[in-house]
């Protein structure tokens, strides 16, 4: 079994999702010298798995579209490490 499949597997079965993204992975940007900090692209990916799989569902072959204000929510805390 791939990792995506017992990554399905597994989220199949969730009724919610709670998404930590943290400031992991430093990019650099063209003509900058200093890095940019984003979360690492696997939460992304698992973020829009979930988001497709909770938010979307299917309805009789007819897609109603939930809206995601009222399902998702982002909590901002400040960063002991020192990154922006």
């Amino acid at each position: 079994m791939t990792i995506i499949e017992k990554f399905e597997r597994y989220a199949s079965q969730c009724a919610f999702a709670v998404v930590l993204m943290t400031p992991d992975d430093g990019v650099q940007v063209p003509d900058s010298t200093e890095a940019k900090w984003r979360a690492r692209q696997n939460v992304i990916m698992e973020l829009g798995w979930f988001m497709a799989r909770l938010l979307v569902p299917q309805t009789n072959n007819r897609i109603q579209i939930r809206r995601p204000s009222r399902r998702i929510v982002a909590e901002e805390y400040p960063d002991p490490g020192g990154h922006q």
